[in-house]
């Protein structure tokens, strides 16, 4: 005699699959974003090395040639101009991402990297005694005077 045993059930339910979806599609939405910054103040780091590596060029120069006119904030833009920035070589990694400038009087010139897409706003610059800051967006990046609230040493806490 033949007993009637229950169903076994095999697999998933389809409300089960549209939870488990629903959970992913949550903590999609809240770590990309952080992985995103995560890995724009990587990148704001590795630039902020590049551009003391530029400053520190020019400071040899500097120190070389100290009437030289190619030195101030007019004479880098001309050289980056023409150059195409060749002459002042950054990787090509933060060349990529980065668009070399200087911002600042001919006394007192500032290198700056500001970032090149639209989704990125951590911009880096340093001044003529080597002070390498990353800033929150390019209008601080760029300005005359550091805006302490929006530029820093390292980029925590600023995106």
């Amino acid at each position: 005699m033949k007993q009637n045993s229950p169903a076994v059930q095999h697999g998933f339910t389809l409300v089960e699959m549209m939870i488990v979806t629903a959970i992913l599609a949550i903590l999609a939405v809240i770590a990309l974003p952080s992985y995103e910054r995560y890995i724009e103040r990587g990148d704001a780091t590795e630039a902020k090395a590049e551009i003391l590596k530029v400053q520190s060029i020019l400071t040899q120069e500097r120190l070389r040639n100290p009437n030289s006119n190619t030195l101030t904030a007019s004479g880098i833009r001309s050289r980056i101009a023409v150059t195409g920035a060749s002459q002042i070589q950054l990787s090509k990694n933060v060349s990529a991402k980065y668009q070399l400038g200087v911002a600042g009087s001919d006394d007192s010139p500032i290198l700056t990297l500001t970032p090149r897409s639209n989704n990125r706003t951590l911009g880096v610059r340093v001044d003529l005694f080597s002070n390498a800051l990353i800033c929150a967006d390019s209008a601080a990046t760029t300005a005359t005077t550091v805006a302490s609230a929006k530029c820093k040493a390292t980029a925590t806490g600023l995106n």
